[in-house]
């Protein structure tokens, strides 16, 4: 696995991940529970990573709010992530 990762561009991967993260949201009978046990089994590093990337994802969608970036169907994520942000100074998890 890790040779076929090594091949592909830092890129690819990111567009890979988030299809598959799309595949797995848009299943309306997804298991949340397990994805969540799943990633608390995950190594502690990779946990920090995980949040980190929530975070700035939370930072992305609350800028869409200046960038008129959204509609009725995302208007809710916009609005809540600009609440987190204006409450929650967002970082990016140290790597131990």
């Amino acid at each position: 696995m890790a040779y076929r990762l090594a091949k592909q561009s830092r890129e690819q991967r990111a567009i890979d991940a988030v299809h598959t993260m799309s595949d797995f949201v848009n299943d309306m009978t997804r298991d949340e529970e397990q994805f969540l046990v799943s990633m608390g089994r995950e190594h502690r590093t990779l946990q920090q990573s995980f949040t980190g990337l929530c975070f700035a994802w939370i930072r992305k969608c609350a800028e869409k709010a200046d960038t008129g970036e959204y509609d009725e169907r995302n208007e809710y994520s916009v609005q809540k992530c600009q609440e987190i942000t204006k409450k929650v100074e967002l970082w990016t998890p140290p790597l131990v």
